[in-house]
């Protein structure tokens, strides 16, 4: 095994452990694994764009076995597939392809940018959405049987919490699609305004294959959920959409071809753009704590955060919050979320731009339950993780 592959391979051995231990949605990876985020111009359609960071992934199921392209989930019952990434069409709608081998498959995932009628554009044009599709190829010699899930992690501009609606009507609880699968779900940067930035996920036109199955609601929840989903019916906050394509039997040396699209309805215009999760762009992290129940920066983390931006050319800023066990998970979301602006207007008065700031609020979801009881609860979970993506460094 070469020098490099061997460096590689113990690196993201010590990623997923760093992932399994720490709980962090902000893991990264050493490698070119696919992940990806879209939006239009400087708006973001997705979580992390315009910045090469993305909340969003599949995966794969072959035989009751899983991998997919995010080293963070799973906790060591899931393979990370990662590869070389192919890109084109740079100086307009980028295309994107990628390959993977799990367990007796190859599979290959495209991001290939299409015009409102859903037909492929050609590479340096701008398309209106992107058509994003998994080739899955049996490449043993006996049957196989393989499925996916894919998560798009929904946000609209500023708006990480969008409203969304299938098919003209309005979905403001958690919602599986089973039986009848929308054909397009609208999201929403201003809940029901069609003046406003708005995208689309399309399952029915085109090259799309409708899924077996389709969820509207709670990102948080689809994030670390690997294969079999349950809808709460609850009310969603941080908003999401995923997609699943039950397991098929597929033939020795056969294909098996699952597709969506992505991007801005048709009755908006615009430039869809693609971003892929760069692993090799230099970035940050710092973490502050806060007081029991409290959103108020004290000044040490206040020195913690000028410390990681000091002398730095800045071009993304991801922070992602959390609170201890005490008291009801929907207190403790609407905490984080003050915490997390806490953070921002701090960084805000140090001259960075609100809009390369993203916020993602997680609440309880990963405390230590252990502590609920207790008074205080564990200090450790009262925190903020604070990534930076650095342009340059300024000495």
């Amino acid at each position: 095994m070469k020098l490099f592959h061997i460096i590689l391979l113990c690196t993201t051995v010590l990623l997923l452990n760093n992932c399994a231990t720490n709980r962090q949605y902000g893991c990264g990876a050493s490698a070119e694994d696919g992940r990806f985020t879209i939006g239009t111009g400087t708006k973001r359609l997705m979580y992390g764009y315009p910045s090469p960071h993305s909340t969003s992934h599949f995966i794969l199921s072959v035989n009751g076995k899983f991998a997919s392209n995010n080293p963070c989930v799973g906790k060591g019952t899931v393979t990370y597939l990662y590869g070389v990434q192919r890109k084109w069409g740079e100086s307009g709608s980028m295309f994107s392809e990628i390959d993977y081998d799990f367990n007796g498959v190859r599979i290959t995932q495209r991001l290939i940018p299409v015009d409102k009628s859903f037909t492929d554009i050609q590479p340096g044009q701008f398309g209106q959405y992107y058509r994003i599709e998994y080739t899955i190829e049996n490449i043993s010699d006996s049957a196989t049987s393989a499925g996916l899930t894919l998560l798009l992690d929904t946000m609209i501009d500023t708006n990480d919490g969008a409203a969304m609606e299938a098919d003209g009507t309005k979905v403001t609880t958690e919602t599986k699609y089973n039986t009848t699968i929308p054909a397009e779900i609208l999201v929403y940067k201003t809940a029901g305004s069609k003046l406003d930035l708005v995208a689309s996920c399309v399952t029915a036109k085109g090259k799309a294959v409708k899924p077996d199955e389709l969820y509207v609601g709670r990102w948080r929840y689809f994030y670390p959920t690997v294969w079999n989903i349950e809808a709460s019916g609850e009310q969603y906050g941080d908003s999401g959409i995923l997609l699943k394509w039950n397991e098929q039997s597929i033939a020795p040396r056969a294909k098996r071809f699952v597709a969506t699209h992505y991007g801005l309805p048709q009755f908006q215009n615009g430039e869809i753009q693609m971003k892929s999760y760069d692993p090799f762009v230099k970035r940050a992290t710092t973490q502050v704590y806060f007081d029991f129940a409290d959103d108020k920066l004290s000044e040490e983390a206040k020195n913690n955060l000028q410390q990681l931006v000091g002398g730095r050319t800045i071009e993304g800023i991801f922070c992602e919050v959390y609170t201890d066990a005490v008291g009801k998970d929907a207190d403790n979301l609407k905490l984080s979320q003050r915490r997390g602006e806490s953070v921002m207007r701090y960084l805000q008065s140090l001259q960075f731009s609100r809009d390369i700031m993203i916020v993602k609020s997680h609440g309880a979801q990963f405390a230590d339950r252990t502590f609920a009881s207790t008074k205080g609860g564990k200090a450790e979970d009262r925190r903020a993780d604070v990534t930076i993506y650095i342009k340059e460094e300024r000495h």
